[in-house]
This record gives structure tokens, C-alpha cells and sequence, in this order.
């Protein structure tokens, strides 16, 4: 696994080579941060393993955003699983390398979503055009 920096990187150059023809506003990975690092850091460890949503709450220190922080690596291109076993929450990190492509779709339909600069139908139009729609 690489350092969240290199990561980063990754995603945004697949980013670039996916869509050349997007405004580089679009084409950035937008908050990842540090607990974000430290709940991948422990998945990579457990790859393959299931981890306890109470294990990922311990780590973070939050007991709120931790399910929503687990959604952003999958908005990364992390295959991870979530399921009800035991009586419990758990995730399971299916590789410890992300799906570039996959993560690129997904941060560049999140940065156009989320751009208040047009409107919602012009967001849809423009993610349509590029087959994200």
C-alpha cells in the first residue's frame, strides 16, 4: 500500500488520462484525510480479514463518521465489504490496491455533484456526456 500522498496521486492521474477534456477542478481527490489514512493503514493490515465497525470506531476515535469514512475508500476504487455477522458491523478489505478506474469515476462524479458553480441539471448532463450518468 502506498502513502494516502501517492494515492492520491494515482487516482487523480487515472483521473487525467480518463478524462483529458475535464476542467482540472474536477480532477482532484477531495478529503482524504488523515483518519481516512489510518482506517486503510489498519484494513491493508486485515486484508482479507474481517474487522469490527467497533475496531474502526476505537481507531478513529468517532463513533459517528466512521461508516461514512469507510464509504470514501470505496469512492476510491477499495473493494470493501461490509455485513452484519455475529451480531456485529464488520468490513473486510478485498485488496489492498485500489481500482484506479473505478476510483476516478466515482471522485469525478463526486467534484461535479458537489461543484454549487452549476446547476444540478447541468452537473447531470455534463456526467451523462461522459458516461457517468
Amino acid at each position: 500500500m502506498k502513502s494516502a500522498k501517492q494515492l492520491k496521486g494515482r487516482i487523480e492521474a487515472a483521473m487525467r488520462q480518463a478524462y483529458p477534456h475535464v476542467p482540472e477542478r474536477y480532477l482532484t481527490v477531495r478529503g482524504f484525510g488523515t483518519s481516512h489514512s489510518r482506517l486503510l493503514a489498519y484494513l491493508v493490515r486485515s486484508a482479507g480479514s474481517e474487522v469490527s465497525a467497533e475496531e474502526l470506531r476505537m481507531l478513529t476515535g468517532d463513533a459517528v463518521h466512521t461508516e461514512r469514512r469507510t464509504r470514501d475508500l470505496r469512492d476510491l476504487g477499495f473493494h470493501l465489504d461490509a455485513f452484519h455477522t455475529g451480531g456485529s458491523d464488520v468490513y473486510v478489505l478485498r485488496s489492498d490496491e485500489p481500482d484506479a478506474g473505478v476510483g476516478a469515476a466515482l471522485q469525478l462524479t463526486r467534484n461535479i455533484r458537489s461543484d454549487k458553480s452549476i446547476s444540478a441539471a447541468e452537473g447531470t448532463s455534463s456526467l451523462r456526456s461522459l458516461g457517468l450518468g
